[in-house]
């Protein structure tokens, strides 16, 4: 099943939701390779979704980001 996420309104702005990705990413040091690494998800894919160019990318693949972001510590 594919799903596409656009955007999210947040505080008067509206967001694309790999802008969204890239911010979670920043606050917490964590670079593409490391998103790669950690998701399992193609390179390709990775860069391609984080740098707005792909959003059609599955629900699964939009969780393996994201759960990759989300436990990420910073040593």
């Amino acid at each position: 099943m594919q799903i596409t996420i656009k955007t999210i309104k947040m505080e008067n702005k509206t967001l694309l939701i790999h802008e969204i990705f890239l911010m979670e990413m920043k606050e917490k040091g964590l670079s593409k390779k490391q998103v790669v690494q950690l998701s399992g998800v193609p390179q390709t894919t990775v860069y391609q979704f984080l740098r707005g160019k792909r959003e059609n990318l599955g629900i699964s693949k939009y969780e393996k980001i994201l759960n990759a972001i989300r436990k990420y510590e910073k040593n």
